[in-house]
């Protein structure tokens, strides 16, 4: 195939190159994720793009999001927007000065040059001033009448550049400025940042000093899946309503059926249709047939095939030349491949002149390859190597100081020979590590097998000075090493040839490199503060009151007095009266005053007996009141050593955590003992002084509550996580099961069957009642004829007692250990389902979408298979309702299709029902049929519950899991959901306290999950396998683990190892005072 130039005006396709803003005509598909995006920048103002190499992220930013702002979407009331396009880069302040430069609100237009004292001004702004961006934008006046937009492409490549040790203060600077104004909110600065998925998981660990920008990403997640069928088949209908090209029937059909086994991205499609409009053009023709896509090699080998053709071309040196240059850049780290390089350093490291490179160079950067992506000039050698550069806008001028990187990860995958390339530098790179390993150490020098091997490579490759100093290792150390032992090496041939053939050493190191770091950080609960406070304001209040209640006793006293006082006033009055009366009746009219003064008085002394009274009332009153207090302030006293004991079994927790993320022997065993502690403490809170809080203080019960639910979780998580590197006899026995990928329990013979991806077929006994923690698993029986019959095992089913049923990846579906259950299916895809009916039948189901149901012939004793139904989409996940014989499936999209599954075999379609919100295919899928609820896992990682009853979803947690949740697990009482996904991590769901803010209980492996299974009320297992590029790491053999949801039960596990790990009066010992919280 020859690489031709192609006419852009009669081609809409791109090929490997990115959408711009004029493609967005071009650009049809991902509605959904458009309108989800743009709500969350609406509500938030900013959003992290997630995706796969080839999901093409860029593209749709440039061609869906900024066309749909610049037309006007409104933001704070604003409708006009500048673009701010920035690729960090090694000089990622400098790139954030030129892109607000280039803003067209800086130039009159855009086809204005950019003033380059411009960009030094703004980067010294960045650098210097307190507030960069905002200062900027404030000094320009450019936040009165628009929204901006920062748009961040490849925000991961800084944590290369964090690994390689580049300018550090300059990439802190960078962060700050980004985190400044993704966190104000009185400006309009909306930010969009792109990652690729799989680096998303190492943000932690690149840049522990910067949580809440940890945070605000993870949070603010939007991932983008890999193109739909429904998007590529719009993409082509679009294209023939606009005239620019027909598409025959026989090329739809085959996209079709190829999507349905190999879902295909943006990047492939979008390559092999544009060579096939390539061709069709050069025969004079504008509808593409199979015959053109089938010349350029589909959708499978067209990038391969382009870059074999343009690599043909080279002579044998340039072949070599080639090679050594895309080794270099795409060569294997724990992140991905190398930031951009420049020419010049590709020289030092590879020892090829820098035209030479250039030549092979521009060969890739041509608009039909895009291989290789050219840096825009920003740092200072270049800018003096390239004046003219500031004066001129083109995309590919290339210079010793030009900086270059592979265009798309995905080309490492696409193209073979880059992906074997990539293998052997990597094997290259281990090796010659490794001798400088031993040359550091000072290990004697190499003899016997270990010799060879290491002379054989070493002649083969024939590693130069230039590539030795890549990886940062002094050549001339191994090589003088390498030197030495095969002299002495010779020596000792030639003089104990004999004898050294009966001694002759071999060697062997293999080194392992594993690091598992798990962050999971606790909140600690700060409350002492809070109600130290209103301790003392309640006690203020309780001395006022007793103050207010003493002064109104004495006045009460003093009103009794002047009560009693006037009592005995009027008596004498009365009594004067009398004797006035008799005496002189001439004194009547002084005797009727007294006697009225007399009334008087006894009413005032009435008054001021009730006053008394109620006073005395009051006073009882503020005697409650003080009483109340004092005892609320010694409630709260109480409720404060609660919390600080929570508090410190929570420390206790984070300890444990972080000690067992070294999982060292010392450290283990001091992590069970903080485990047997913390679990003391937390059953310290069992006790009638607090329990009387709880019961009789509704108040503080709530929150007392809720915040033990939060240790014990934290407790049952660390406990896990520790017990699982500990259990020595348990790992010891569940460590011969090797490659598992599915599991099934027999409850009335209580065993445990588990299949492999090598075809064995274990079963182990189970402890009676429940009782795992004081019996061991055993081994009952491994069955591996099954090897000679299947290959590996997919989905397994135990059918009445002593029937298991189990499928395979190529089709097949047998009984027990060597009777073959049914048919080969003729398309054979893999079995994904098998499922136990009623009266001994059984539902089958496989990844192309077939469901068939096989009948128990009782008279004769056989099994009958109906005619299978095609449901006309692949089968991602499928569950089966025993209650209602329904069968559930994903269905197109945001869709879940229900199919009827009678005794008779007559599988039918019922209806399908869509999720709302939901954005990437369906992985898992789980009835509960007493709750009548089914819950979905999504590709994305996010657990949707839907009720039938309410008929929506009533539960939804888009961050369950950071990449697709696979398995799900009920236990028999319908109480927990256990969810596991390819991000290594299994949750545990009370679907009780489901709400908004719930969080699970998180049990963190370092594979991912395979399957799970409840093997009783209140225990589960796991498999587990390591995961490659590609999937499932074939070479993984993966690991089986026991899981409680029963703290107590648990702990009691945990205790039958004590004899390997307690340490005597541990909470006493001095040496480990450190770990233990006060």
């Amino acid at each position: 195939m020859t690489v031709n130039k192609l006419i852009d005006k009669n081609n809409p396709f791109k090929g490997l190159a990115s959408f711009e803003t004029q493609d967005a005509v071009l650009y049809q598909g991902n509605e959904n994720v458009k309108l989800s995006l743009l709500r969350q920048l609406a509500d938030t103002n900013f959003v992290a793009l997630l995706g796969d190499p080839g999901s093409g992220k860029t593209s749709f930013l440039n061609a869906r999001i900024i066309p749909t702002l610049q037309d006007g979407f409104i933001i704070k009331g604003i409708k006009d927007w500048k673009i701010a396009h920035l690729y960090p880069g090694i000089n990622p302040i400098r790139s954030l000065a030129r892109a607000l430069a280039q803003v067209d609100f800086i130039r009159s237009s855009p086809n204005e040059k950019i003033d380059p004292g411009l960009i030094e001004k703004f980067e010294k702004i960045l650098t210097n001033k307190k507030y960069g961006i905002i200062e900027i934008l404030e000094e320009h006046k450019l936040i009165s009448n628009c929204n901006i937009l920062l748009n961040i492409d490849r925000l991961d490549d800084l944590f290369q550049l964090k690994k390689k040790g580049e300018d550090s203060l300059e990439l802190d600077i960078f962060l700050t400025r980004i985190e400044e104004v993704i966190h104000q909110t009185a400006y309009p600065i909306s930010t969009i940042v792109s990652m690729r998925s799989k680096r998303s998981y190492d943000l932690a660990s690149s840049f522990p000093d910067r949580p809440m920008f940890i945070e605000t990403i993870n949070k603010n997640q939007i991932n983008l899946p890999i193109f739909s069928f429904a998007d590529l088949m719009s993409t082509l209908d679009f294209f023939e309503s606009k005239g620019y090209l027909t598409f025959d029937r026989d090329v739809k059909d085959h996209i079709s059926t190829y999507y349905r086994a190999h879902p295909i991205s943006l990047g492939e499609f979008q390559h092999a249709m544009r060579l096939s409009v390539e061709r069709s053009i050069e025969n004079g023709r504008s509808n593409i047939s199979m015959e053109d896509l089938e010349a350029v090699s589909g959708f499978q080998n067209s990038i391969n095939n382009q870059l074999e053709d343009i690599y043909s071309t080279f002579s044998k040196e340039d072949q070599n030349n080639c090679r050594l240059l895309f080794q270099l850049l795409a060569s294997e780290s724990d992140l991905g491949f190398e930031l951009f390089m420049s020419i010049l350093e590709i020289s030092d490291f590879t020892n090829i002149e820098t035209d030479v490179i250039i030549q092979i160079i521009e060969e890739f950067v041509v608009d039909e390859c895009v291989a290789i992506k050219i840096e825009p000039i920003t740092g200072a050698d270049q800018r003096l190597d390239h004046l003219d550069y500031l004066l001129d806008d083109s995309k590919n001028i290339i210079t010793p100081y030009s900086r270059v990187s592979l265009d798309d990860e995905i080309l490492i995958y696409k193209w073979l020979r880059l992906e074997k390339w990539v293998h052997d530098e990597k094997e290259n790179s281990d090796i010659y590590q490794s001798v400088f390993t031993d040359v550091s150490k000072g290990e004697v020098l190499y003899e016997g097998e270990k010799l060879r091997s290491v002379l054989h490579w070493y002649k083969e490759v024939n590693p130069q000075k230039g590539w030795a100093k890549r990886y940062g290792i002094n050549y001339n150390l191994v090589k003088e090493f390498i030197d030495k032992s095969e002299e002495q090496f010779n020596t000792a041939q030639r003089i104990l040839e004999e004898e050294d053939k009966s001694r002759r050493r071999k060697a062997k190191r293999n080194i392992l490199i594993g690091i598992v770091f798990f962050l999971i950080t606790i909140g600690l609960i700060l409350v002492s503060i809070f109600f130290t406070g209103v301790a003392v304001d309640q006690k203020m209040e309780a001395d006022k009151s007793k103050r207010e209640a003493s002064r109104e006793k004495v006045a009460a006293e003093q009103a009794m007095n002047i009560a009693k006082e006037q009592t005995e006033r009027a008596e004498i009055a009365s009594y004067a009266a009398k004797r006035d009366s008799i005496r002189s009746i001439e004194k009547n009219r002084e005797a009727n005053i007294a006697k009225s003064q007399a009334v008087n008085a006894l009413k005032q002394a009435e008054y001021a007996r009730k006053d008394a009274q109620l006073l005395t009332e009051r006073q009882n009153v503020l005697k409650i009141k003080l009483t109340e207090s004092e005892k609320d302030i010694e409630n709260k006293k109480i409720e404060f050593q609660y919390y600080a004991t929570l508090g410190q079994i929570n420390k206790i927790c984070s300890e444990v955590l972080e000690l067992a993320a070294t999982p060292i022997s010392d450290n283990l065993k001091i992590g069970a003992n903080l485990i047997a502690l913390g679990y003391k403490r937390l059953n310290s809170l069992d006790n009638p002084l607090y329990n009387d809080l709880i019961q009789n203080f509704p108040n503080s019960s709530i929150k007392m509550k809720a915040e033990f639910q939060v240790s014990e979780k934290n407790l049952l998580q660390a406990m896990g996580n520790v017990f699982q590197k500990l259990d020595i006899v348990l790992n010891k026995e569940l460590s011969k099961i090797q490659f598992g990928t599915v599991l099934d329990l027999n409850k009335t013979k209580s065993t445990l069957a588990i299949g492999t991806d090598q075809s064995d077929i274990y079963e182990m006994n189970l402890p009676s009642e429940n009782k795992f923690y004081d019996t061991d698993f055993l081994i009952l029986n491994r069955y591996v004829r099954v090897r000679e019959i299947t290959s590996g095992i997919r989905s397994m089913k135990y059918i009445e007692e002593d029937n298991l049923v189990y499928g395979t990846v190529d089709g097949k579906i047998y009984r027990n250990t060597d009777q073959k259950f049914a048919d080969d299916n003729t398309s054979k895809g893999s079995i994904n389902g098998v499922f136990n009916l009623t009266d001994g039948d059984v539902l089958i189901s496989n990844s192309l979408g077939h469901l068939t149901y096989v009948q128990d012939n009782l008279s004769s004793g056989a099994y009958d298979q109906l005619p299978y139904v095609d449901i006309k989409h692949e089968i991602n996940a499928i569950d089966f309702s025993h209650k209602s014989n329904i069968i559930a499936t994903n269905g197109r999209l945001s869709e879940i299709e229900f199919w009827g599954c009678p005794a008779n075999g007559d599988i039918n379609f019922k209806e399908k029902i869509r999720i709302e919100g939901m954005t990437s295919k369906v992985t898992s899928l789980k009835f509960i049929d007493d709750k009548n609820l089914i819950i979905i896992g999504t590709q994305e990682g996010t657990l949707f519950i839907y009720s039938f009853l309410e008929d929506e979803v009533i539960f939804e947690n888009k961050s369950a899991h950071l990449s697709a949740l696979t398995v799900l697990a009920l236990d028999p009482l319908s109480r927990f959901i256990v969810s596991g996904g390819r991000d290594d991590k299994i949750n545990v769901w009370d679907i009780d306290l489901l709400s908004d803010d719930y969080v699970p209980i998180v049990h963190q492996m370092n594979q991912a999950i395979q399957d799970i299974a409840f093997i009783g009320n209140d225990w589960f297992v796991s498999l587990s396998r390591g995961q490659s590029n590609l999937g499932t790491d074939r070479n993984s053999v993966g690991r089986m683990s026991l899981w409680s949801v029963d703290l107590d039960l648990f702990a009691k596990k945990l205790a039958q190892s004590e004899k390997t790990w307690l340490i005597e009066d541990f909470e006493y010992n001095d040496l480990y005072q450190k770990y233990i919280p006060n």
